[in-house]
């Protein structure tokens, strides 16, 4: 029987018990409630009229959650996958909203948040946040709070508060020498003074071996290169964070810094597929006397996932990330005026052998460096009328620069210099109003006005058989602006009940394709359309049973203007292009919690989608129709029982098949890009009585399934050379914690 049909099998059974279970065991404390800032101001999960997953500060100990990919799989209707090859970088899609091109001049579609400081890009977006108390995902636009790049919703991380003087170290061990070490001290010195220290080693041996190539070059005639490195996927990250933090009636201030420094290797291209007699069409096939040159044919496999390969590059990856933050808060007679200041530096590098193959066929290489400075001005508070207020301010400046150098086919085409260098200026005032009609009826209007200036300069020079071409240069300016708008109608049927309906629009500026090839000199360097969305979402939210049963429900219906869509080409090792496209999409989000018994609890999350794309050529003769990242279906399914001395988890998550490109389903590239559904069973055994001592034993992926997660397919040009990226393998461990 399929795993994910069992487990919604059991929900149903569970949930028709519930109402026994409850007459039969009396009142209970029921579900606890959760207090979100999805709003800018504190509010509880049940009475906030948004679509909202939160991940409590309990589960964010056990499962261990570090980063944003730890809780990808809960929210219903969210996709979080690392970019192809990267460990540092994710590709997050909502509702099927997404950007896939992790360039670093490119605006992703969910704006990721730590504690109120916008993260800025997709690469680096993978990175240790310790500590956390909640990370709230929003899903649907977020356009009047949030503002930049929440056209498709956005992820909060709030990091836990020092309350009292306190000191935990908590131990990570598992297979593949994992090792991770954390530390976080509170200090209270008095009523107003108090410090965090937070600190995290971590390290990961790989998931798969590099071997010596078993081709031998023969003839004088280099066939393949010497291994780099040893294994791949590894993982080796250190994070640090320091708050000073002063809190008095006048006001309060909270200094940050923190850094985040990872020293990885790239994840396994695996060599999927390339067209039947592949070196012999690319002239790198016989060579005479029975010896080949560069036979990938030969290596090419979809029989499952691969622990060892053979590769040519010097692969890396790695980042520093810094940052430092200053957030003030005062209350006036108007309302609370909070500031948020905010910097962040990334150092961002990697080398990538993108062919999967030893021999030099496609190899890329990103030195990236970026730098924002963000203000944010928020007023909010409550007038003698009973209307809540956000008001707000937000700029940022951003700086982002790559140089892309790129060799494929043994260096007989390369790119000897390619970079690009991005700038942003981006302004907005917002606000949001909630006026309460009657007692029961909430009407909220928001608007927020941006302006966003970018400009750019992208460089190329290519070399052919050794002979350089002259320097090509591209540049460009543009400035976009819009108005999005929020209205919400809710309504409170009862004590524990509400329905809301929400319009909102949502909007994610133009922009520069900094992976484009230049082949004219002096080129004009157009941009890309700005996308907007527009979002009807009508929702319920709802205790029951005695608060025994939570059931959160949202139908939503999108309609996204000018999707920006990049599609792959074989211009280079890593070029892209993108269209503008039209795009409908709408589905439904299922959240619910029931505590069948006074130990037993049972969470079902289920997304269902249903969108199409219309129908717009490529330049590369092709035709985009495909959503991409946006399945059918999504399902989470977490089973928990307190056996009094140790608590149980199940967790089951199942994301349905999708398509990772845009390409049409009659072409192959759509048909050699596509992956399959899959899902994953994780338990997770909690011994958590002593104050003092805790320990969580945890097995992921139990059933050790693989399945393809990402890939690229290079299209013709390179014989449609396509790599496949895989998920990890089962991993076994344990977390012990220790409070001093």
């Amino acid at each position: 029987m399929n795993i994910s049909r069992y487990f919604l099998m059991v929900s149903i059974l569970c949930i028709g018990t519930l109402n026994a279970q409850t007459s039969d065991e009396g009142t209970s404390a029921g579900i606890e409630e959760v207090v979100v800032t999805a709003q800018k101001r504190e509010g509880t999960l049940q009475e906030t009229p948004i679509a909202i997953t939160a991940v409590t500060s309990d589960e964010i100990n056990y499962k261990n959650v570090n980063t944003i990919m730890d809780i990808g799989n809960i929210a219903p209707n969210a996709v979080f996958v690392r970019t192809p090859s990267n460990n540092t970088a994710a590709t997050i899609a909502i509702r099927g909203g997404v950007q896939t091109n992790p360039a670093i001049t490119w605006e992703p579609a969910v704006g990721v948040y730590l504690d109120g400081v916008y993260m800025g890009k997709t690469q680096g977006a993978i990175f240790d946040a310790i500590d956390l108390e909640r990370v709230e995902v929003l899903r649907g636009p977020q356009g009047t709070l949030y503002g930049r790049n929440t056209l498709a919703g956005a992820i909060n991380m709030i990091s836990a508060k020092p309350t009292e003087t306190s000191t935990k170290a908590k131990l990570s061990m598992g297979n593949y020498g994992l090792t991770q070490l954390q530390f976080v001290s509170n200090i209270v010195l008095d009523d107003n003074w108090s410090f965090k220290i937070v600190a995290s080693d971590k390290n990961r041996d790989g998931y798969v071996n590099v071997s010596a190539s078993p081709f031998t070059p023969a003839g004088g005639v280099v066939g393949s290169q010497p291994n780099q490195v040893t294994e791949l996927d590894t993982l080796d990250s250190q994070a640090t964070r320091f708050s000073v933090i002063y809190d008095a009636e006048a006001f309060s201030v909270n200094v940050t810094a923190d850094k985040n420094e990872q020293n990885n290797t790239p994840q396994m291209a695996q060599l999927g597929y390339v067209i039947p007699g592949w070196s012999d069409v690319f002239q790198v096939g016989n060579i005479g006397n029975g010896l080949y040159l560069w036979p990938l044919e030969r290596i090419a496999t979809r029989d499952g996932k691969k622990t060892d390969i053979s590769i040519d590059a010097p692969v890396h990856e790695r980042s520093t990330i810094e940052g430092l933050s200053v957030t003030v808060d005062i209350p006036t007679r108007l309302g609370n005026l909070k500031i948020i200041q905010a910097s962040r530096e990334m150092v961002w590098a990697d080398r990538l052998d993108l062919d999967g193959s030893p021999f030099p066929v496609a190899e890329t290489a990103r030195d990236t460096d970026y730098d924002s400075d963000t203000i944010e001005l928020q007023l909010t508070g409550t007038t003698d009328g009973g209307v809540n207020y956000v008001l707000g301010y937000y700029k940022i400046d951003e700086y982002a620069f790559t140089d892309n150098p790129q060799s494929y086919f043994g260096g007989g085409s390369l790119y000897g210099l390619n970079d690009y260098v991005g700038y942003t200026d981006a302004t907005a005032i917002f606000g949001q109003l909630d006026f309460p009609l009657t007692e029961k009826l909430t009407f909220t209007l928001g608007g927020r006005k941006t302006q966003e200036d970018k400009s750019g300069v992208r460089r190329t020079q290519l070399t052919q058989a050794g002979v350089p071409f002259p320097l090509i240069a591209a540049t460009g300016s543009d400035s976009f602006d819009d108005f999005s708008q929020t209205v919400i109608l809710d309504y409170e049927l009862n004590d524990s009940t509400n329905v809301y309906l929400k319009v909102a629009d949502g909007f994610k500026a133009g922009g520069f394709n900094s992976e484009f090839n230049v082949y004219s000199q002096g080129t004009d360097w157009s941009p890309y359309s700005p996308e907007k969305i527009e979002s009807v979402e009508l929702g319920m939210k709802g205790l029951f049973a005695d608060n025994r049963l939570l059931l959160n429900l949202a139908y939503f219906d999108n309609e996204h203007k000018d999707m920006q869509t990049p599609y792959f080409t074989a211009d280079g090792a890593a070029a892209s292009l993108v269209v503008n496209t039209q795009a409908e999409m709408s589905g439904l989000d299922v959240e619910m919690k029931a505590l069948i018994t006074d130990n037993t609890s049972l969470t079902v999350n289920y997304g269902y989608l249903d969108g199409e794309m219309e129908p717009t050529p490529t330049s590369d003769g092709g035709i985009a129709s495909n959503l991409m990242y946006a399945p059918d279906d999504t399902l989470y399914v977490s089973l928990e029982h307190d056996f009094g001395n140790y608590r149980l988890i199940l967790d089951h998550h199942r994301i349905g098949a999708h398509h990772i490109f845009p390409y049409q389903s009659v072409d192959l590239r759509s048909r050699l890009t596509d992956v399959d559904e899959r899902s994953t069973t994780d338990m997770i055994l909690v011994f958590d009585n002593d104050e003092k001592f805790n320990v969580v034993f945890w097995i992921k992926n139990m059933n050790d399934k693989e399945y393809i997660v990402n890939n690229i397919n290079f299209g013709a040009g390179f014989g449609h050379l396509t790599v496949d990226y895989f998920n990890p393998p089962r991993t076994v461990g344990f977390d012990l914690t220790y409070n001093f």
